[in-house]
C-alpha cells in the first residue's frame, strides 16, 4: 500500500511540472482580428498551440492567450 501511495504521489509531482510550462502572451492591436493573427503568428512560429484567454477593446484591441 505504501509503495502505491508513493506512485500516486510521484505522478502528481509529475503533472505539476508539466502544467508550469505553459505560458501566456499578450499583444496590442487596432482591431481584435489583428490581435489574433499575432498571437496565431508568436504559436505558429514557436510551434505551439495557443488558447485565447481573454479579449477586450478600448481604444484598441488587447489580447491575453
Amino acid at each position: 500500500m505504501k509503495s502505491v501511495n508513493k506512485f500516486v504521489v510521484a505522478v502528481a509531482i509529475n503533472l505539476v511540472s508539466f502544467g508550469s510550462v505553459a505560458q501566456s502572451v499578450s499583444v496590442r492591436a487596432l482591431t481584435i482580428e489583428e490581435a489574433k493573427a499575432k498571437v496565431a503568428a508568436q504559436a505558429k512560429k514557436s510551434r505551439v498551440s495557443y488558447k485565447i484567454i481573454s479579449t477586450y477593446f478600448n481604444n484598441g484591441a488587447y489580447m491575453v492567450a
